[in-house]
């Protein structure tokens, strides 16, 4: 019996495709970590975790992830204990990067733009994140009226 090679060929390169499809989609929908962040040790926590009972803030700590791309649930907060215990976890969504101060002439930031501002929602909590300094990997939780009252944030 003989096989028509080129319609042999055609099947494995019709079949190479729609797995290369199909892994290309499925590679789509993953996301990855894009930054990481502790929160300051002189900040409140975020209103969407409660501290234990037995606990004080200076005994447990916090760290934020935002992932990309950019989504419903794209940040992660953790409440960690001292032993480095995860106590909780929620996730939320976050606003585009403001800043009040001058911007990079491609439109940017440097450390001329700090403090830069994120709003974060979880569990139906919205809090202003703020990085206060270049290239730092700490945040802050802000109550400042100001900058609540610019950003439109009650």
């Amino acid at each position: 019996m003989m096989i028509n090679r080129s319609l042999y060929c055609h099947g494995v390169g019709t079949a190479c495709g729609l797995l290369l499809t199909g892994v290309v989609c499925a590679l789509s929908t993953v996301s990855c970590a894009e930054s990481n962040f502790e929160i300051a040790r002189d900040s409140r926590l975020p209103r969407w975790f409660a501290i234990p009972a037995g606990l004080s803030r200076a005994d447990v700590t916090a760290t934020m992830q935002f992932y990309v791309p950019k989504s419903e649930g794209s940040v992660r907060f953790k409440l960690w204990d001292a032993s480095g215990h995860k106590l909780a976890q929620v996730s939320g969504t976050g606003s585009d990067v403001v800043t009040f101060g001058p911007r990079t002439p491609a439109g940017g930031f440097d450390e001329r733009s700090y403090s830069l501002y994120e709003i974060i929602t979880a569990n139906g909590i919205t809090e202003v994140i703020e990085h206060r300094r270049f290239l730092d990997r700490v945040f802050y939780v802000s109550d400042d009226p100001e900058v609540k009252r610019r950003l439109d944030v009650k």
